[in-house]
């Protein structure tokens, strides 16, 4: 996890921010929706430095304890008997708001020096909450940080996995491209990153971590979450909905395509441009028809404020799009001109950059007033409710499985050809994150329109399209929505 001390002062109308920031890898713990039913015991540590990331000091008793009960599908219950939600964030932790506040916390897990991990989801290992009041109304004696345990569990699981280790040898398509011509594939390939490291190309994923791994979990217990039934979903209904669309097509809505390099920053890139397009389009909106002026420096987001400076995400080691969101509503993300991209070098070593920076303008620090997984929460994502959230609010970041053949696409509808079945198991595995802008049909295939962030040399001169309406490679199962005013 990345933690973080933050000083935001004033001075003569000048934002100036400084924090020092120490980051670990993304983090292995693997807990799902199942696991973490039941009566939960929070101890609450309320202090200012929760702001910063500081969290939790053992020479500290807590304060209070506060009781909740988490039910099937995402309703938290207070002990005083308020009524709330929560929601699973990926396998990492979840989030509960209820009575007034917010709590995020991120499960307890050990990795062991063979490379042994174990997921203990029945604890936290760093949690932080503040009060629900939006920014910039919130004060620092709105936050704390917490700790937490199940007390009373509907099932209890403790999973273990062991870490991966890429290859050390280069990325080569041959072998790839032959079996893609072997298959007949529908789409158009070829030789794009031959020669790059699976170190390098695993950085690009975004993800420190084969999740594909981490679904081999111990035969102690049963992999199945009741949070995602896909197999249940009602089937489509369309109404309403053009039969294709694409932001792109809009103005300027959608940022200019940028390249994170050889950082895992992909959770950053997709949200903050996802952002970005939201408060494009709200500009456009708010005008009434009228010619909307949008201030298009103000308007792209800063990937590299995430990188260095969210607590919630672990900088070039990857992070999540929801976790972005919820930094982006608690702490608010600047311009990219106030803090533009360092942290990839091309060929080289990823940069760590210290989150230290200045910015003088009070216009460019953006928030948003609300974040959630499309459907609700995590797990309850179909195709349609991406399509109407698209259409209505603007495009959507997600999270998809990259395989090998993926890093040859140069065009057509993409589908992995091995891709497995999710129907039967609520985790879905996915490494990267992407900005998906439109939806369409070509050749009687539906397709998604996706935006990557690996520059404009890759596929669709930076975009892609991937079959729609069968959650191909995991890209329908955690749609990612923050919302502006």
């Amino acid at each position: 996890m990345c933690r973080q001390r933050l000083t935001l002062t004033f001075l003569f109308g000048i934002a100036i921010l400084a924090t020092r920031s120490f980051v670990t890898a993304d983090i292995p713990a693997h807990c799902l929706h199942d696991d973490v039913l039941g009566v939960w015991d929070f101890f609450l540590q309320p202090t200012a430095e929760a702001f910063g990331g500081e969290c939790w000091s053992e020479d500290v008793l807590p304060s209070e304890r506060f009781q909740v009960s988490l039910k099937s599908p995402n309703v938290a219950v207070a002990r005083d008997g308020a009524i709330g939600t929560w929601t699973m964030v990926y396998d990492q932790g979840f989030e509960v708001n209820v009575a007034g506040r917010s709590f995020f916390l991120f499960s307890q897990y050990h990795v062991g020096k063979d490379g042994n991990v174990s997921s203990f989801c029945h604890a936290s290992s760093q949690g932080w909450y503040h009060s629900q009041r939006p920014n910039p109304r919130r004060t620092l004696e709105d936050w704390g940080c917490f700790k937490a345990s199940l007390i009373e569990a509907d099932n209890t699981a403790t999973r273990f996995y062991m870490l991966p280790q890429p290859p050390s040898s280069k990325f080569s398509s041959k072998s790839t491209l032959e079996s893609l011509r072997t298959l007949g594939v529908t789409w158009s390939y070829g030789a794009q990153l031959d020669g790059s490291s699976f170190q390098d190309l695993r950085k690009m994923a975004g993800s420190n971590v084969a999740f594909s791994v981490k679904r081999k979990a111990s035969s102690d217990y049963s992999e199945t979450d009741n949070s995602r039934k896909m197999d249940s979903s009602p089937s489509p209904n369309y109404s309403g909905l053009p039969a294709s669309f694409s932001w792109t097509d809009v103005g300027h809505s959608v940022v200019p395509m940028r390249d994170q390099l050889n950082c895992g920053s992909c959770y950053s890139f997709a949200t903050t441009d996802m952002i970005a397009a939201r408060l494009r389009i709200a500009a456009v909106k708010k005008s009434s028809g009228a010619h909307a002026i949008v201030d298009q420096e103000i308007s792209v987001l800063s990937p590299q404020h995430v990188v260095s400076c969210a607590k919630y995400s672990q900088g070039c080691d990857g992070g999540f799009p929801f976790l972005v969101s919820k930094y982006a509503f608690d702490h608010g993300i600047v311009s990219d001109y106030c803090f533009p991209y360092q942290s990839g070098v091309q060929g080289g070593q990823n940069v760590s950059v210290a989150c230290d920076f200045i910015c003088d303008d009070p216009r460019a620090l953006n928030f948003v007033s609300g974040y959630e997984y499309v459907g609700g929460y995590y797990g309850n994502c179909t195709e349609e409710s991406m399509m109407r959230e698209l259409v209505s609010n603007g495009p959507i970041a997600v999270g998809f499985e990259v395989y090998d053949d993926f890093m040859t696409y140069t065009g057509g509808v993409y589908k992995h050809e091995a891709s497995t079945d999710w129907t039967t198991t609520g985790f879905v595995p996915t490494n990267h994150a992407v900005l998906i802008v439109g939806y369409g049909e070509e050749n009687g295939e539906k397709y998604w329109l996706v935006k990557n962030s690996w520059g404009r040399h890759f596929g669709l001169t930076g975009y892609f399209k991937i079959l729609r309406g069968v959650d191909e490679c995991g890209i329908e199962s955690m749609a990612v929505a923050a919302y502006v005013a």
